[in-house]
């Protein structure tokens, strides 16, 4: 069995100065068939000089990069982290960066302006979706705050990525996100480096929510707790990284569970013992647990209640 290793090396902007105080990380890399998933496995804060440590490192495919949590130091230059990591330490690695760029716009309701309430902990999140291409360029943001007054501009991004909301209420969801004419909602938008100014996008949200309730059942008619309701469209093409259309949902001690937020289609639900981290995103799975479920349509505003059971 390979050793744990060392992988160490200095991080610097665009101008050649250190990153100090910056966190590198690495993230660990896996395929599988129809999707691409990563798990952050260590981080430390580079030097006052730049230089990094990461140590106990396993073997197996990595990513390596810089979290842009200050918006200075822009993002890392694309080619550059991917590490492949054996049983031999790696040195002398250079993350490089250079500038990413800006996008800024405004959260609306339905009807076209800000929602009659406080904004609450909303918060804008990026999702890449295509890990090959935005973790070997290290460009790992974090979410952004929504202002009191319903904007938000986040700085130093590239890549392909999803808009995504965290923090929404209950009886709020996701209606669609625009630039200009554009529908970015379940397309997404290729950020440019290089200091681009990109925007107004509006990200709509409506209280026109479905919601889906219902019980889980053994073979005996037993309630089943913990098990997994997994809900996706019908049509193959709105799976995916970062779907709108894919859910999940744990059932209770007494086999109910909800789910809320979907946007209207038609969908097949699934009772599952478990699944693991990104397999909801695998084609190839989804495809094979579709002949198991129920199909059913969902309609803006409406609650459907399904009865699930379990083959155990």
């Amino acid at each position: 069995m390979a050793r744990a290793v060392r992988v160490s090396g200095v991080a610097v902007s665009a101008s050649g100065d250190p990153l100090a105080g910056e966190t590198v990380l690495l993230r660990e890399f896996y395929r599988g068939a129809g999707y691409v998933s990563s798990v952050e496995t260590s981080s430390v804060v580079a030097s006052r000089n730049g230089t990094f440590e990461l140590r106990n490192i396993p073997p197996g495919e990595y990513r390596l990069g810089v979290r842009n949590t200050h918006g200075s130091q822009g993002v890392v230059e694309t080619g550059g982290a991917s590490l492949t990591v054996g049983g031999e330490d790696i040195d002398g690695l250079v993350i490089a960066t250079k500038r990413g760029s800006a996008v800024s716009g405004t959260v609306v309701s339905e009807g076209g302006v800000p929602p009659q309430q406080s904004v609450g902990g909303l918060r804008i999140s990026l999702v890449a979706i295509d890990e090959d291409k935005i973790l070997p360029s290290g460009i790992l943001p974090t979410d952004q705050v929504v202002r009191n007054d319903w904007t938000f501009k986040l700085t130093n991004v590239a890549g392909p990525y999803l808009f995504r909301l965290q923090g929404l209420p209950d009886d709020w969801t996701l209606k669609a996100v625009l630039l200009g004419d554009r529908d970015l909602t379940d397309e997404g938008v290729n950020i440019p480096d290089g200091g681009a100014e990109i925007g107004p996008v509006r990200i709509v949200i409506t209280q026109r929510v479905t919601k889906i309730s219902g019980s889980a059942v053994k073979t005996d008619g037993s309630p089943l707790s913990d098990g997994v309701v997994l809900v996706f469209a019908a049509d193959e093409k709105l799976w995916g990284v970062g779907s709108r259309f894919v859910k999940l949902a744990r059932t209770d001690a007494k086999g109910d569970f909800f789910l809320s937020g979907l946007p209207p289609e038609r969908y097949c639900a699934v009772l599952l013992d478990y699944v693991t981290s990104g397999q909801w995103e695998d084609h190839n799975f989804l495809e094979q647990i579709r002949r198991d479920a129920i199909a059913f349509d969902l309609y803006d505003g409406i609650t459907k209640q399904l009865s699930l059971k379990s083959g155990r």
